[in-house]
């Protein structure tokens, strides 16, 4: 059997590797098992070989020895039953719910990045990944390309990012948000963005912030002033250690930010 590919801690992985690892394969093996019962993951496989799935409720060397190709779906490995060389012969793979921390979601991340020329680090892709895993994939092949236009491309239209108190002194707190949950925002980001600004993008994860690609480019290319940020910081501090009222808080940035336009 062919040795599955380790995941990282925290990844739900399966003893065999997800069925995205076709496209990387140079040389298939002449017959392919699928473990798993996901519909759109079977029509995918069958896209990418050129064969015909067919579900069985078990494999044993006689399925395989009839000369020709196999493409063949069974719910569990417990259904395989291969002596060892002709299990040489098979490739596995899991073609399971692909969730949030399921490896099926980063394994596509990875094969995403890899066709851009990209080199997302772990927890760029695990964002990546939870983000495509939280709309739901019914087709890999688009969910492919989603996940390149996440790694390099703008957000889309309806997740157009919020105004920022140095774009708008208004405007940067909308209308029906909740001014609680901006302030805290605007606090990681501004927080990200102190890390960023100093060199030392690389402790961000040791301090529980976590970014998307676009906002880790989009704080990059920020030069703000130094006393205005530490201002905003101090308010937004203040208020989340006396928890007053955020609306006389997001006046106060808001006033920080238009003194001196």
């Amino acid at each position: 059997m062919e040795s599955p590919q380790p995941f990282r801690p925290g990844i739900e992985a399966s003893e065999y590797p997800p069925i995205i690892q076709l496209l990387a394969r140079k040389s298939p093996k002449r017959h392919h098992i699928l473990v798993g019962t996901e519909p759109f993951q079977v029509k995918f496989a069958e896209q990418a070989l050129g064969l015909k799935c067919q579900a069985v409720e078990k494999v044993d060397d006689a399925t395989l020895l009839d000369g020709e190709a196999h493409l063949l779906c069974v719910p569990t490995g417990d259904a395989v039953d291969l002596s060892p060389g002709t299990r040489e012969k098979a490739s596995f793979w899991h073609i399971g719910a692909i969730k949030k921390g399921s490896a099926g979601a980063a394994a596509l991340v990875r094969h995403a990045a890899a066709l851009v020329g990209a080199s997302p680090d772990k927890a760029v892709v695990q964002l990546v990944a939870d983000e495509l895993a939280s709309g739901g994939i019914g087709d890999l092949r688009a969910a492919i390309w989603e996940a390149a236009w996440l790694l390099l491309g703008p957000p889309p239209e309806e997740r157009k990012r919020w105004l920022e108190p140095w774009e708008s002194g208004v405007g940067w707190l909308g209308k029906g948000v909740d001014p609680g949950y901006r302030l805290n925002t605007l606090l990681k980001d501004l927080t990200a963005y102190v890390f960023t600004a100093c060199g030392e993008a690389d402790s961000l994860k040791k301090a529980g912030i976590f970014l998307s690609p676009s906002k880790q480019r989009y704080l990059s290319g920020l030069r703000l002033d130094p006393a205005k940020v530490h201002a905003t910081l101090r308010v937004i501090s203040a208020w989340r250690a006396g928890r007053g009222d955020p609306w006389a808080c997001a006046l106060r940035v808001s006033a920080i930010w238009e003194c001196g336009k």
